[in-house]
């Protein structure tokens, strides 16, 4: 048996899935695509999640996440006020991450619409928001145009050209 001429090199990425306060958030599920086979985990307790590519690969990470056990999950009325309150000028949501909560039908806007969805969840009418989504992810390091309107955003992290990184973090948005 002759040994290979060469050995692939990998490059660790890795990183922690959070909350705006930075709250480790457990099973979100992690997909990669790009030139390797495509990988998959799911983040334990600790949120932190680590992928093995070859160096100089071309990769993207996508986290998601729909398997809370209560789909409504801490929406209140409370919530539905407050985005009354944004979308008539009043007091507006106080950060981007709020806002990209606040779009549950990931319009881009939020609008009224968004609200009737979130009350229809609360109601246990409907188990899931269009798309099939109920959460959303950012980029820890994500840097938006215009934090006062956070749309478009990104919910990856794409890699040209692999090389070993650490702290690739997502805030992890619950819709609603």
């Amino acid at each position: 048996d002759a040994l290979p001429i060469y050995m692939t090199t990998l490059a660790i990425v890795s990183g922690a899935i959070v909350s705006e306060q930075n709250a480790a958030i457990r099973t979100v599920s992690l997909n990669t695509s790009g030139n390797g086979s495509p990988q998959t985990i799911t983040t334990g307790t600790d949120g932190i999640y680590s992928f093995s590519f070859p160096v100089g690969e071309n990769d993207t990470i996508r986290p998601s996440k729909n398997n809370d056990v209560s789909v409504s999950n801490g929406l209140t009325t409370l919530d539905i006020l407050l985005i009354q309150r944004h979308i008539l000028n009043t007091v507006l949501l106080s950060s981007p991450y709020k806002m990209i909560a606040a779009d549950v039908n990931l319009s881009g806007t939020i609008t009224t619409l968004d609200i009737l969805l979130i009350r229809a969840m609360i109601l246990g009418n409907t188990t899931s928001f269009p798309n099939g989504r109920l959460w959303n992810f950012v980029p820890s390091d994500f840097v938006f145009a215009n934090p006062a309107n956070p749309f478009p955003f990104n919910n990856y992290k794409y890699y040209a050209g692999v090389v070993p990184q650490s702290n690739q973090n997502f805030i992890g948005v619950k819709l609603g």
